[in-house]
């Protein structure tokens, strides 16, 4: 939507839609809209764009470690189900607790959650680290580990993504969503391209390690912020309030069948995925123990990276009435 430049826009508590620059030049100069739902529209809250690039940075660390672990596994068992069940500990806890987590993110606040989880998924993956420096790593121990690390990002997911309405005005939404989606695509390249050059080089618990740090961005970003709580979507109690989004998604076809797309894409592609290592070895020859084979993972996340999920995510579902766009303060 384009903001007439003749009309100032006013400063809020997260920051500007738009820099003064960009508003000083379209009310004196003329030669400038101010597009508002704009990807830099949104960034240009100063809250927003400090979220982003912590989640950038740590999103980074994750998709590095996603794809040594699956070398590691692999060459560790040879087994092409081990690392099946490995990436199943992994994401498993997505498909059996994301629900929890997005009760907690209506119960408890929000960047107590996203820091507490955060602290605990850099604490596993540093156990994870110490584990496959043993002469003979137990498999079952990196699966349990890979577990928990698994039910933090079930936590984090649906509260990290039901912070972004919080961080810009809602009609700057649809710009933060874009860059919301563009932050997991990129991390999804350049992570895995990173991760396989640091496999060759240093070896699998150096890259945990490393993942552990990248942990400390998105907690620094969300430390000063105070995001406000909003009210509950019901009154709800118990098993009701649980299961409320199957009920939202019942109520609105649009919900439905974006969320029936997501799970169909996810089931068809995932296996893919999760078993590149074994595709890498077995059928192009590639070492999973080397940055070709990371350059291989990073190829094929700009074909995944066509999902619907984007289009269909949370945050772009949301729906809020005119006042519930509150942003947090520092």
């Amino acid at each position: 939507m384009d903001t007439d430049p003749a009309t100032p826009l006013e400063p809020s508590a997260g920051g500007r839609p738009v820099t003064p620059e960009d508003l000083e030049d379209a009310l004196v100069d003329g030669d400038r809209e101010v597009r508002r739902g704009t990807a830099r529209a949104a960034l240009g809250y100063p809250l927003f764009r400090r979220v982003w690039v912590g989640a950038l940075l740590s999103n980074i660390g994750s998709w590095m470690q996603n794809v040594v672990l699956g070398a590691f596994v692999y060459q560790l068992t040879g087994s092409a189900v081990w690392v099946s069940v490995v990436t199943f500990a992994q994401l498993g806890p997505l498909l059996l607790l994301s629900i929890v987590g997005g009760t907690l993110a209506d119960m408890f606040d929000r960047r107590r959650l996203i820091i507490g989880v955060a602290v605990e998924q850099a604490v596993f993956s540093v156990l994870l680290a110490w584990i496959v420096t043993a002469d003979e790593p137990s498999i079952i121990a990196i699966v349990v580990v890979v577990g928990l690390i698994g039910i933090g990002q079930a936590i984090h997911a649906p509260t990290f993504t039901s912070v972004t309405p919080s961080l810009v005005d809602r009609p700057d939404l649809p710009g933060a969503v874009s860059l919301q989606s563009a932050n997991m695509n990129a991390s999804r390249v350049i992570g895995p391209a990173i991760g396989g050059v640091l496999y060759a080089s240093i070896g699998a618990s150096w890259v945990f390690v490393l993942n552990a740090i990248t942990y400390v961005f998105i907690i620094i970003a969300m430390w000063p912020i105070a995001i406000p709580q909003g009210p509950p979507a019901s009154g709800d109690q118990g098993l009701a309030r649980l299961l409320g989004g199957f009920r939202a998604a019942k109520a609105d076809p649009v919900i439905a069948r974006c969320l029936l797309t997501m799970t169909a894409f996810s089931f068809l592609c995932l296996p893919f995925v999760a078993q590149m290592p074994t595709v890498a070895q077995s059928n192009f020859g590639v070492d999973p123990e080397s940055a070709t084979y990371g350059a291989l993972y990073a190829a094929q996340a700009p074909c995944s990276a066509r999902s619907p999920s984007a289009r269909c995510s949370p945050a772009a579902l949301w729906r809020a009435s005119p006042g519930s766009a509150s942003r947090p303060s520092r």
